[in-house]
């Protein structure tokens, strides 16, 4: 897939975030911080490091208008000649680092304003036994860091048949009783709960 430029800048930064994310995660203080994020959730030592280390990256990009955290109270301007907005979750399921789960972060991004319709791209980076990012345009394509600490595109992602598993995360408290409607629905139609 033929990407413009200034999206390729975005991808190189998300693949430079992800190797430092990754190091982090091997090495840093798995503690927790004092502090909360925007959503009311403490914070931990490594959710605070790892929105720094992407808004340090992000921040070096003129294409970037603004930033949105999830460990943010509010968005925080980057350039204001840029046209995309980039919405993320630095580090998502963070508190599975501590059993040595698989964690990941999560881009969303958005051209000219921050709508739905306006959602040109987004990316996943997987910190687990390999470390993955999934880069979806137009098609989910895999890539795989390698020992070269490179990124090598592995394949095209297609869902090829129905599946049979259901990864329900999130409080239930805050679910709306159509969400719980049709969660229960997916249950009673045989499919059966996996999750980390």
């Amino acid at each position: 897939m033929q990407k413009g430029y200034k999206m390729q800048e975005i991808i190189k930064a998300v693949q430079d975030i992800a190797i430092k994310i990754s190091e982090v995660l091997k090495y840093g203080d798995l503690g927790y911080a004092t502090s909360s994020n925007a959503t009311g959730d403490t914070q931990l030592k490594l959710d605070i490091l790892s929105d720094e280390i992407i808004e340090n990256r992000l921040k070096e990009l003129k294409c970037v208008s603004s930033i949105i955290s999830e460990e943010k109270e509010s968005p925080l301007s980057i350039d204001k000649d840029g046209e995309y907005i980039i919405a993320y979750d630095p580090l998502d399921g963070s508190s599975l680092v501590d059993v040595n789960f698989a964690v990941g972060s999560i881009f969303g991004i958005y051209k000219g304003a921050l709508d739905a319709k306006n959602l040109v791209a987004a990316i996943y980076t997987v910190y687990g036994p390999r470390v993955e990012m999934v880069v979806c345009e137009d098609k989910p394509e895999l890539f795989r860091l390698d020992r070269a600490g490179e990124f090598k595109f592995i394949k095209t992602l297609e869902l090829k048949e129905k599946g049979k598993l259901n990864a329900t995360g999130g409080t239930q408290k805050g679910w709306s009783d159509s969400h719980r409607s049709m969660i229960k629905s997916l249950f009673d139609d045989g499919y059966r709960l996996r999750y980390s």
